[in-house]
């Protein structure tokens, strides 16, 4: 079947994701509810990027999206 239709498939911390064609990182992290969390880290496809760069960076096909937040512990 083809994602034609339906968007993109990204992968989130190795789950898969259907986004639309022009998504964003932002996008995403809002969709998640993760977008104004203090304490996360984000790389796409091994690299990481800075909240600063979330709206810029549209998605591919395929794209890897690792999520990583801060926990405290003691």
């Amino acid at each position: 079947m083809s994602n034609a239709s339906t968007g993109l498939t990204v992968y989130v911390n190795d789950e898969p994701r259907q986004v639309s064609y022009a998504a964003t990182l932002l996008t995403v992290m809002q969709e998640l509810k993760l977008a104004d969390s203090k304490g996360v880290a984000v790389a796409l496809n091994a690299a990481v990027l800075p909240k600063s760069q979330w709206q810029m960076q549209v998605l591919s096909q395929s794209d890897r999206i690792l999520i990583i937040r801060a926990t405290q512990g003691g």
